[in-house]
Order: structure tokens, then sequence, then C-alpha cells
């Protein structure tokens, strides 16, 4: 993403960046928002995290992308490359693909779209929404001291058991502190990482803690029945009170999670407009594998081999039958031909020997060219639309197709 070059942070950045600016846009003064960009009072950090919250808001209310297209117009030529850009990025949601062009075209782009932005009463809503600091602050500390009230209780049940000579249970409630620490990193460390999408990792999220609230209840109504049945089948009093030491203890630990992990989570949903979360879904899209649209899933004809590469890396459409690729005669000038109603690419035999180079023929060969056909070709099959740009893009492909097949057949 591109930057202005100015010098480190000198205010907080990200969103008091985006609201510094979109405050100065309700004027109704662009220039004074632009003389604001460039001044000190803004780093070179929050400005480009505002840009990211800015595209984002844009996305989501597509009358600020009206505006910012309208405005666009009289604008001197040196605004065109990051208007462009801007624009292109709102409409995707993702801006990792930003090209700022000039500083002074930058600015003008961000205070365009900060005044978009003060003018639309959804877009207005979405900004108010990124303030939750102090409310996001009072819950952490509430879910914090419920954890730590927990844990320091537990603790000092273990050493008063532990000092009157009953190690067991204090062997029992130190394993409460483990369980709550293992939930804990469960929720944010498995479900946080860096390939997933943000936007799925908050669904992720929610729904492991939606999981564990309910392993919590059930747990206790299985601690319940077990205590009732141990006592109903005449088993000695002394070791139904041993177990049912064992699972009060553990269901003494797992109660608060039905306190603060719902408050985690709610913690985590509203941030999802906070600065670290918004330079993680720019590093997301700067990498593009965050936001890899699910595929056609391979079928007969492609290698297992590169079935199992597929499935690591891509979601599967499973309402869609899977792509199969298939050999038969298509005689001179085809490569391929897609045929879209059965779902299958069908390759021209009469290149299969040049292809495989001595090699077995079978449903499964040539793995490398089955491979990076799936990949050029899987979007065509997708859907039920067939324009006429995907009616060029595969007559491209054919031409050129062709003419690497004859190259290799001379090549041998």
């Amino acid at each position: 993403m591109a930057v202005l070059g100015k010098r480190s942070s000198t205010i907080r950045e990200g969103e008091s960046t985006a609201k510094v600016l979109v405050d100065a846009a309700k004027s109704g003064s662009t220039e004074r928002v632009s003389k604001l960009i460039l001044g000190p009072e803004t780093s070179d950090e929050g400005l480009q995290s505002a840009l990211v919250i800015f595209i984002h808001v844009a996305h989501d209310n597509p009358d600020v992308i009206d505006l910012v297209r309208e405005s666009w117009e009289g604008l001197p030529e040196f605004c065109d490359t990051a208007f462009a850009s801007g624009l292109a990025c709102a409409r995707l949601g993702n801006a990792s693909g930003f090209e700022g062009g000039t500083a002074n075209g930058q600015a003008i782009f961000l205070a365009v779209i900060a005044r978009a932005i003060a003018l639309s009463p959804g877009a207005m809503s979405d900004m108010e929404a990124l303030r939750s600091n102090f409310f996001d602050g009072i819950l952490a500390l509430l879910a914090l001291a419920a954890f730590t009230g927990k844990v320091l209780s537990v603790l000092g049940a273990t050493f008063e058991n532990m000092a009157s000579g009953t190690w067991r249970n204090g062997v029992f409630e130190v394993s409460t502190v483990v369980l709550l620490i293992s939930l804990n990193w469960m929720v944010f460390r498995h479900f946080g990482r860096r390939r997933m999408r943000v936007e799925s990792r908050w669904k992720a999220v929610g729904s492991a803690a939606s999981w564990l609230w309910l392993g919590v209840v059930s747990w206790l109504i299985v601690n319940f029945l077990v205590v009732r049945a141990l006592s109903a089948l005449g088993i000695s009093s002394d070791l139904v009170a041993y177990v049912a030491l064992i699972l009060g203890t553990l269901s003494a630990a797992l109660v608060p999670s039905l306190v603060w992990l719902p408050i985690w989570t709610l913690i985590l949903y509203m941030r999802r407009g906070n600065d670290e979360e918004i330079a993680g879904a720019v590093e997301v899209g700067e990498n593009d594998s965050g936001h890899r649209a699910p595929v056609l899933r391979p079928g007969q004809g492609v290698p297992p081999a590169v079935k199992r590469a597929l499935e690591n890396e891509l979601d599967f459409l499973e309402d869609e039958e899977p792509l199969r690729m298939r050999w038969t005669p298509l005689g001179e000038g085809k490569f391929i031909h897609v045929d879209r109603e059965t779902k299958i690419l069908w390759l021209n035999s009469q290149y299969r020997e040049s292809v495989l180079k001595g090699s077995r023929a079978g449903v499964n060969d040539a793995p490398l060219l089955k491979a990076l056909l799936f990949l050029l070709f899987e979007e065509v099959f997708r859907g039920d639309t067939y324009g006429p740009e995907d009616t060029d893009k595969v007559a491209l492909w054919q031409e050129v197709l062709v003419a690497a097949a004859d190259a290799e057949g001379q090549v041998r």
C-alpha cells in the first residue's frame, strides 16, 4: 500500500486518525482535511490504517463510493491514480491493492472519502461503531478480574488443603487453573491463525465459544447424572463423595467460562475495526491467502496428488459438480474443449504423446499439465453465467495452448 513518506506516529494510529479526519470533514471543507493530512498532526501509519478503515466502510456503504466517484470529476490529473485504485479497492473491500500516486493525490482522495463518509448516515453509523475503546477496556477488565479471581481462589484453597494434609484436593484444584488457561489458549491461539480470513476468524471464535459454553453445560449435567447414578447403584458413599469432589472441582473451574468466554468473544467482535486487526487484514490481503474464493472440486482425471494439494489450499463448492478432465480426439486447431453442461474439460488426445514424453498414459496422467489447466479453467466452469468475456478468455487460451503444444511436438 502506498504511503505519504511522513514521520512516525504523533497520534494513535488507525481509528483515531480516521475519526479526526471524518470530524474535520463534517465542516464541509475538503481543503481543511487535506491540510490536516499533509500536516504534522497525523502520521504515516495512522493515515495508512485510516485508509483501510475508510475503504472497508465505503465497501459496506455504496453511497460513499458514488459520492467519491462524483467528486473525482473535475479534479487535477495527479489525483487519477489515487481515485482509480481507491474506488477499485472500495468495491472489492480490500485496501491492499491501493496505489496512491502523488502525495497530494492521496491527500485529496482521503479528504474526499472522509467527506463522503461524513455525508452518509450508514457510514457514520459504522464509524461510530469504532468508538468502543472505553467499553472494550471495561469488559476486558471485568473478564480479567473474573479470571484472576478464580485463579487466586483456587490457589488459596490449594494451599489451605495442602496445609491441612488433604493434598489430593490441592492437586485437583491446581488442575482447574490449567483447565482455564487451556480454554483461553484454545480460543485465542488456535482460532487466530494467520492464514484464516479476518471475517472467518470472528465466526470461528464465536463458534468456539459457543461450543465450549455448550460443553460446560453438558459437563454440569453429566456431573449431576454420574453422582446420582452412583448413589442409585448403591456404591460406597466414600467413593461417591470422592467422585463428586473430582467432578465438583472441575465444574467449579468450568462455570466461570459461562461468563468470561462470551465476554471475550464480545470484545473480539466489537474490536473488528481496531488497528491491530486492521493491520492483520492488510497483511492477509497482501499475502493474498486470506481472500481465496471457493472453487469447484477436482474430479476424475485430476491426479490424486494434485487433488490433495488443492484440498490443502482451497475450499470447495459442495453444491456443484466436480470438474473432470478427459482425453478425446478434438481435431486440428484445438487443445481443449470446455463442456460446461457435463463439467468436463476435454483435452485433445492428438497432443497426448508429446505431453507425456514416453510416460505411461492413464486416467491420472500429466499431473503438471492438469494442475495448471485446473487453475486456469476452473473459474470458467463455475456458476451459471458464461458471458462474452469468458468466451474471449477461452479463445485466447486455446490459441496459446495449441501453439505451445505444436512447439512441444517439434522439440521432440
